[in-house]
């Protein structure tokens, strides 16, 4: 099931989306589509609502037959999915006397369908990332919407962008999305086209929408209407007009209070260290000596290895240690040329070479040797004091204050950039309600409590 990205849409948010979108009365001749229908949640009750309503204007079984055959429509790449949705439908029908219907449910991919134009798009979209995509599945989508062409997008762009190009022009759509698509930089694209159409976002962030999942979620609603203002509801809040001119880079649905000082003009924020193959790399010392650190088989020079730290490591007490294939002269990092590292490590040198075949398999920088890390990313502001932070923030930021020498391998780090503010001046920053309710405000919701961050988030908050 979430191979193919499916999670089915509760019955609460079914009927919640189908009255938005004003799915109840003189539905017959209106065409609606549940493009990811799954095994049928959203179909079976439309399907309700467009017998009740037909029958409520007194058409036949043979004439409400004959228009659901022509009206409503569902796809969905899972046959099995398909399957159990008809038989739904077939058994709704059968209570009402509706017998042999054709359904037009069938198994294919909406993406690569004939752009069809619909009154009424309902729907709960594949939730794939990027990371999960198949190469083709990338290729395609990659070739064939704009929503993604730049970047990690996820697959529910594509579906979005169609459903808002297929809308009549009196059509109205209903979607249940990640609510990351308001925040994610890679979503840029979608939320400029998304704009044009969007009326009304109901934020479902601090709900779980779908049980045993935390990922935040949004009912998104667009119709054919230009609207200079959108709907914005959270909770039980008093619902809030958005000027469509107000939405910036990401969208924020609450104001804040504008400071002169931007935390980027004083700190350096960075991601950890890349080495693209921790299990590699890392190591926890099983006891050591003047000169090495030794684990299983294998010892490693001390010159060649530092403390490690990540936000996890430090809150369960770790001892990790970390290969670090370079030279740090003063407060400049240097490669080391391979023989020299042959001849001055033989035994970190030998252990990597082991590896070598694993370490060739990593997407490497440009002029990157096979030891070295993956990614040069962070390398130059390493050798500093610094405070190290995770990357999704609950109801209080948790901070660990480093040595230069330590090596960070998850989460953030934080330094000095200017003599103006030391790294005690930018814990108390960070720990202030001000930047929680920053991040509650620019961060992306992974659970009730918990908020994903960015690094340009944190440079871009003013205090």
């Amino acid at each position: 099931m979430q191979i193919l990205g499916q999670i089915p849409t509760p019955p609460k948010y079914v009927n919640l989306m189908l009255d938005e979108v004003g799915y109840q009365e003189q539905l017959l001749g209106k065409t609606f589509i549940d493009n990811s229908c799954g095994d049928g949640n959203i179909l079976v009750e439309a399907v309700k609502r467009y017998i009740s309503a037909s029958k409520k204007e007194g058409y036949t079984r043979e004439a409400i037959k004959r228009n659901i055959e022509r009206d409503i429509f569902g796809c969905d790449i899972d046959k099995k999915a398909v399957n159990t949705t008809i038989k739904r439908l077939n058994e709704i029908a059968g209570k009402e006397e509706l017998y042999d219907v054709r359904w037009n449910v069938q198994i294919v991919d909406y993406l690569e369908t004939d752009a069809n134009k619909f009154d009424y798009i309902v729907g709960n979209p594949p939730y794939i990332t990027y990371h999960d995509l198949t190469k083709t599945q990338r290729e395609y989508v990659k070739k064939n919407f704009i929503s993604c062409q730049e970047g990690r997008f996820d697959y529910c762009y594509a579906f979005i962008e169609k459903s808002i190009k297929s809308l009549t022009v009196t059509g109205k759509m209903a979607y249940l999305i990640p609510f990351s698509i308001f925040r994610n930089r890679f979503a840029f694209d979608l939320r400029k086209q998304l704009l044009e159409k969007l009326c009304k976002i109901i934020d479902l962030s601090g709900i779980d929408v779908f049980p045993n999942r935390t990922v935040g979620t949004a009912i998104i609603i667009c119709k054919n209407e230009n609207v200079e203002e959108v709907e914005y509801i959270h909770e039980e809040n008093k619902p809030n007009q958005i000027r469509k001119l107000a939405f910036d880079e990401k969208w924020v649905f609450e104001t804040q209070p504008i400071a002169e000082k931007k935390f980027g003009d004083y700190f350096t924020v960075l991601n950890s260290v890349a080495t693209l193959k921790n299990e590699v790399y890392l190591f926890e010392p099983e006891r050591e000596d003047d000169k090495y650190y030794y684990f299983k088989d294998e010892k490693i020079e001390k010159a060649m290895a530092h403390t490690a730290a990540s936000p996890r490591s430090r809150r369960t007490n770790r001892n990790y240690k970390i290969i670090f294939p370079y030279k740090i002269n003063e407060q400049n990092i240097e490669r080391i040329k391979e023989e020299d590292f042959q001849i001055q490590y033989p035994y970190t040198y030998q252990y990597l070479l082991k590896k070598k075949k694993d370490l060739l398999g990593r997407t490497l920088d440009k002029k990157t040797t096979w030891y070295e890390y993956g990614r040069s990313q962070a390398l130059s502001s390493m050798s500093s004091e610094k405070i190290l932070i995770p990357m999704v923030v609950s109801s209080k930021l948790i901070m660990y204050k480093e040595e230069a020498d330590t090596i960070p391998f998850a989460g953030y780090f934080i330094t000095c950039k200017t003599s103006n503010y030391t790294l005690d001046d930018a814990k108390s920053i960070l720990e202030s309600q001000e930047f929680m309710n920053y991040i509650k405000a620019y961060g992306t919701p992974t659970t009730k409590t918990s908020y994903r961050i960015s690094t340009r988030d944190i440079k871009n908050f003013r205090f």
